[in-house]
């Protein structure tokens, strides 16, 4: 008899949060520590911020919006195993 896992996807948890102070712009700081795989670790973090595409190795992520608005953000990771999350799309407010 052969058992075999069957390897789960991640899942990919975001939480973020502004800089009071201006910058010159509005600092928003990104933490996707919540992230998880269980049989495995995860790889890379992929961001598209206001179509802006933004991959990193960490779980977390500086970003400064110079303008006032609503910017469309989606967010997924991917694992050792090359499987992808389900993407996250949000939508960040710029006050």
């Amino acid at each position: 008899m052969i058992h075999a896992a069957v390897a789960q996807r991640p899942s990919a948890k975001l939480s973020w949060r502004a800089d009071d102070r201006d910058l010159g712009g509005k600092r928003f700081y990104f933490d996707a520590s919540g992230s998880v795989q269980p049989y495995g670790k995860i790889l890379s973090y992929h961001y598209d911020i206001a179509g802006q595409s933004i991959t990193s190795s960490t779980d977390k992520l500086q970003y400064i919006f110079h303008q006032k608005g609503s910017y469309p953000l989606s967010f997924f990771v991917v694992d050792d195993l090359g499987k992808h999350s389900d993407t996250l799309n949000q939508t960040i407010d710029v006050l």
